[in-house]
């Protein structure tokens, strides 16, 4: 297996991107959170935290609508990705 910093993975650690239209508040607090995450916890694969402004996303497997979904490749990609909305 190779490791994740080989090159051909993306690089690890945890990142947050946030659509246009998030709450700013709800935006810096979850930017601090995943600063004083990543110095209590070690990522060695890439995580990304999207934030999402609407209320609620359709699952893209049961098609419900939900608050947070987690999807997770089935494959050697070293990819996690973790979906957010703003319920302010």
């Amino acid at each position: 297996m190779k490791r994740a910093d080989s090159g051909k993975y993306p690089q690890p650690g945890l990142r947050v991107r946030c659509e246009r239209g998030v709450d700013p508040g709800i935006r810096q607090s979850c930017l601090n959170f995943a600063v004083w995450l990543s110095s209590k916890m070690e990522f060695p694969i890439r995580v990304v935290v999207y934030l999402k402004k609407d209320y609620q996303i359709k699952n893209r497997y049961s098609k419900e609508l939900v608050s947070a979904t987690f999807f997770a490749l089935y494959s050697a990609v070293w990819l996690t990705r973790l979906f957010i909305t703003n319920n302010g």
